[in-house]
């Protein structure tokens, strides 16, 4: 296997106060892996439980919140990968230094993929192949955000074209491992285990598993030698 891409498992604990800025991710994951816990044991029991319509508001809003929070620095993590030239030890971005910057970044992101795939749509009802392609050339349109985070890079198709073709054996390679990771995300779901203790080890494993691709997203358009 590549060497960056062995890298990519790893690089997170080389990271200076790696404990910190892990264990905030892994925060912000909390409500999300709950949140999947909840529909998951709905989707077993066939049947959804009675519950308090502010409440949930609020969960959700928690939910929204801490994704954001955690697309963002995830984002902003790929743009080191992207932006690192190798003279020093790459490392993760401080929480501190921008951490309602993130915010912004995960808006944008969230935004940008929501109009494109509202721009598609109507495409999509005709015929699949638009959403086909999109899905194809998105681990390059997410390189191409997380280089500029500018809300119309997901429309950048013919730079994403570029980058595929310049790089596609490491293209094909990431995107066969990013269809890997998706399937482990849910193979988790099969441990039998007490709810808080689940939930603990989800956000742990979401945590770790988006690290990962945020490092893979950050190399597709810098060749194998990193």
């Amino acid at each position: 296997m590549d060497k960056s891409i062995l890298k990519s498992f790893t690089y997170m604990f080389d990271a200076n106060d790696r404990a910190f800025k892990i264990s905030i991710l892994v925060m912000l994951y909390l409500p999300i892996a709950y949140f999947s816990y909840v529909m998951m044991t709905i989707k077993a029991n066939g049947a959804t439980p009675q519950l308090n319509y502010g409440n949930i508001v609020i969960f959700f809003f928690i939910v929204w919140l801490t994704s954001l929070f955690a697309t963002g620095y995830l984002a902003k993590c790929t743009q080191n990968i992207i932006l690192f030239n190798g003279d020093q030890p790459f490392d993760m971005p401080n929480w501190e230094d921008n951490f309602i910057g993130y915010l912004v970044i995960g808006f944008k992101k969230g935004v940008s993929v929501f109009v494109t795939t509202l721009v598609l749509l109507p495409t999509v009802i005709l015929l699949a192949i638009p959403l086909l392609i999109y899905s194809f050339i998105y681990p390059a349109l997410d390189n191409i955000f997380c280089s500029e985070f500018k809300f119309n890079s997901y429309f950048s198709w013919k730079k994403a074209f570029s980058i595929i073709a310049s790089n596609n054996k490491l293209y094909y390679s990431i995107l066969g491992l990013l269809f890997l990771l998706s399937i482990a995300r849910n193979l988790f779901y099969l441990l039998k285990l007490p709810a808080g203790l689940f939930i603990f080890l989800l956000a742990i494993f979401m945590a770790y598993l988006s690290l990962i691709s945020a490092y893979w997203i950050g190399i597709i358009n810098r060749g194998s030698d990193n």
